[in-house]
């Protein structure tokens, strides 16, 4: 593909292709499309979407008391200078594009000649010469054609009709071999015979001028940028602060016929002109009207403290009192403690101290009664009783403490294991499996167990267990407890059996769990406990089935888990009749 500028052509070039392409002079197009570029019609479609955001952008919170938006900031006039160059702009180019198009001393549009296909639809020509053409299809049913040439350019042409179509046809197949012969010609034939096939070999005419045909451009199409800029920035300060003014206007008439309390807060808030009118006129009337037709806690108590100085201090006491035994019936409702704290978190000076004192206590009594259909016995339930006596006076925390005891026997246990022939090291030492490392994550799944349990019976507001610091000394006693706490004392000792296999090749030492539980309770005497033994032999089947996990870990961790699985099974027994059988 070439580009030429047309104005920079000699002038007998310029008329030999202005009388081609008009029709007036050779040759003339095989086929053509007339028309001009569609640059035009793009700078109109951003212009007017230019203008739709322009009145989305205007529209964004006008006349809306309630929008942060509703009087638009000051950055915002950058969008305004934004869109409205945009608007400008896309007229003004569309414009200027149409403009450089009609000023063209000829018919634009693309024109197939022999030579090949001139796009002619602006002042800089693109010629696609013969020689790169790929291929020609048509003409079809509709006596269409399209060109196709190397590089991806391609064009699509209409005959007039079917012998058009059958003589543009004829006239394309035979152009290389035209175009060839033409430029094989003898020196003296060559120029006319190259003219005859293309518009832009012109000859010198005495009688004709000589000075070449150039472009002239208006000013405000050569500016167009700026004046774009300039219209941008002028209109978009101008624009936004009218639609400000109006929209304040839209805002308050809004505000003052709504005779909405938060509406003409709103108002404050996001307005201006007539703010004064607002707060000491509007703002104060809507309060107190609101305040005695809602008789809401909040509507009364805005209205104290917008107007201090009331004068109906006794009425305003009663209303609302009555309003907050409302509430509190709301609070009731739902039968939780958090209700009832949200009631006294959000009206700290509720002055309902005896009535707010019974709703709490009915909702541990209503606890209570729920948890005696699971309880397992009469010793059971006393003891919840008791614990959550305790936690309506101090508070629903309660903790889950583990105290890991030292082993006697897993030092035999090692022993064992080192003199068999089947010890590989260090890593078939049993000990090095439950030391304290090893044993936090299977307490922690444990004490979730044990959670988890107590949650499905107890609300968290009432009752909520968590893990506490565990007791680190093995052989120091259970320490004193300020809080309900549930210590769970293990110790891991050996099963007095080894086992050994030969894939994978090991040996293994069998292992049992002995230990207590014991729920303690401040100036308590008598906790609830539960002591537990189970042994476990090593099973190598779970090796088998997962051969990526080293088989130490594996078997020891699931002879521990399973125990402690069974161990917190064991304690929660003490506390809930277990679950129906499916």
């Amino acid at each position: 593909m070439e580009e030429v500028d047309f104005y920079k052509l000699a002038r007998p070039v310029q008329e030999r292709f202005i009388g081609s392409v008009n029709g007036s002079g050779l040759p003339t197009p095989i086929l053509e499309v007339r028309g001009g570029p569609r640059e035009p019609r793009v700078w109109l479609g951003l212009g007017g979407a230019s203008l739709l955001a322009l009145i989305v952008v205007v529209r964004l919170g006008y006349g809306d008391p309630t929008s942060a938006i509703g009087l638009q900031p000051i950055p915002m006039v950058a969008l305004y200078f934004v869109i409205l160059t945009g608007v400008v702009a896309g007229v003004m180019r569309a414009l200027a594009l149409r403009h450089t198009t009609r000023s063209l001393p000829y018919q634009p549009g693309v024109y197939a000649f022999p030579i090949g296909v001139i796009d002619a639809r602006r002042h800089k020509l693109r010629i696609y010469r013969i020689a790169e053409l790929a291929s020609v299809d048509g003409p079809d049913a509709a006596h269409g054609f399209r060109l196709a040439f190397q590089g991806g350019a391609s064009f699509a042409f209409h005959a007039k009709d079917a012998a058009h179509a059958e003589q543009a046809s004829r006239q394309l197949s035979a152009s290389r071999g035209q175009l060839a012969e033409a430029s094989g010609a003898r020196d003296s034939v060559r120029p006319k015979a190259l003219a005859a096939l293309d518009p832009l070999q012109g000859v010198a005419n005495p009688l004709r001028p000589s000075t070449p045909i150039v472009q002239r451009t208006p000013v405000w199409v050569a500016q167009v940028w700026g004046v774009s800029v300039a219209a941008g920035v002028l209109s978009g300060l101008a624009v936004w602060g009218v639609r400000n003014l109006l929209s304040d206007e839209k805002m308050f008439a809004r505000a003052k016929e709504a005779a909405d309390v938060d509406v003409l807060r709103a108002y404050l808030a996001h307005g201006r002109r007539h703010a004064d009118e607002v707060s000491k006129v509007l703002l104060p009337r809507a309060e107190l009207r609101a305040a005695e037709e809602a008789g809401t806690v909040e509507a009364i108590l805005a209205y104290i403290k917008a107007h201090p100085a009331s004068k109906i201090g006794n009425e305003v006491g009663a209303s609302l009192r009555k309003a907050l035994l409302v509430q509190l019936e709301k609070a009731k409702q739902p039968g939780t403690l958090t209700a009832l704290q949200d009631f006294a978190k959000k009206y700290p000076d509720h002055h309902l101290d005896a009535e707010l004192a019974a709703a709490k206590h009915a909702v541990y009594v209503a606890a209570l009664e729920k948890y005696k259909d699971v309880a397992p016995d009469k010793a059971a339930q006393a003891f919840v009783e008791r614990l959550l006596a305790i936690a309506e006076k101090s508070g629903p925390r309660a903790d889950v403490r583990f105290h890991r005891k030292e082993a006697r026997s897993m030092d035999t246990a090692d022993k064992n294991v080192q003199k068999n022939r089947y010890y590989m090291g260090v890593i078939s030492t049993p000990s090095r499996y439950f030391d304290a490392a090893h044993d936090a994550p299977r307490e922690a799944d444990m004490a979730k167990q044990i959670i988890a349990r107590f949650a499905e019976a107890f609300p968290a507001d009432l009752l909520a267990l968590q893990v506490g610091e565990a007791v680190a000394d093995p052989a120091a006693p259970l320490p004193p407890v300020t809080v309900p706490t549930l210590f769970i004392e293990h110790t891991t000792e050996w099963g007095g059996i080894v086992i050994t296999s030969d894939a994978p090749r090991g040996v293994w030492a069998g292992i049992g769990v002995v230990g207590e539980a014991s729920f303690r309770l401040p100036d308590d005497t008598k906790p609830m406990r539960y002591k537990f033994a189970g042994w476990r032999r090593p099973d190598m089947s779970i090796v088998r089935a997962d051969p990526t996990a080293r088989p130490e870990d594996k078997v020891y961790d699931t002879q521990e888990r399973d125990a402690f699985d069974v161990f917190a099974k064991k304690a929660l027994a003490v506390f809930f009749k277990p679950p129906p059988k499916s």
